[in-house]
């Protein structure tokens, strides 16, 4: 949140967060695996499609702040800064970073159990619940190939120390350097008379300043 604010003033707020979440994820083709928010931030994991990241926490997080402000009647930035992502490829990062999200409320002493916070993907990686939001069949083929056994994993995984595990986040991509300015245009005397010699092609109403637009584009 903003300087620390809340991003979440309600649990209506983060339904209609989750809402947007999930319009935006399934028009992108994007998965969301693990999920969890508190009360000034959250935590993803993510699969992305052909959509990149970028363009998918751009259009979500957009509409929420639009409504946070309509319904608070405010103005300015919801969100502190641009979000934070790390690129998930190996085991190594992966699971003590599911272990981490979903034992962030135990950890910020908000319940005593993951599974007694509701705003978690962690009660449907249990069972028995079920949402169109979480992909959880994609979250265990993290784990394991056969279900059952990735659904022991999760369990023992959640169940076990962080360690001092903290997030890490790729580097700020630089900013993007000035565009050089364009290289002039060939002046179209110029380009008739080259073809004029190249091909021996000659140009009716090149010469003279009443040249047609048509002609010069």
């Amino acid at each position: 949140g903003n300087g620390g604010q809340l991003s979440f003033r309600s649990d209506e707020a983060r339904r209609i967060f989750l809402g947007f979440l999930e319009d935006v994820t399934r028009k992108t083709g994007c998965r969301v695996l693990i999920l969890c928010l508190m009360s000034n931030h959250f935590h993803l994991l993510l699969q992305v499609g052909d959509v990149p990241l970028s363009a998918v926490m751009q259009r979500f997080l957009c509409r929420y702040s639009r409504h946070f402000n309509i319904v608070h009647k405010r103005r300015g930035h919801v969100f502190q800064s641009r979000f934070k992502a790390k690129l998930c490829a190996k085991n190594a990062y992966l699971l003590p970073l599911i272990r981490y999200i979903i034992n962030n409320p135990v950890k910020a002493g908000l319940v005593q159990r993951p599974e007694d916070w509701p705003w978690s993907s962690h009660r449907q990686y249990l069972g028995g619940i079920r949402s169109t939001l979480i992909d959880v069949e994609a979250g265990l083929a993290l784990l394991d190939d056969d279900p059952a056994a990735a659904r022991r994993r999760y369990l023992k995984l959640i169940q076990e120390e962080n360690s001092g595990f903290a997030p890490r986040f790729d580097a700020e991509q630089k900013q993007p350097r000035r565009p050089r300015a364009p290289t002039p245009a060939a002046r179209l005397e110029n380009i008739a008379s080259g073809l004029r010699e190249a091909h021996g092609m000659d140009f009716v109403g090149v010469s003279g300043s009443s040249r047609s637009r048509a002609l010069s584009d």
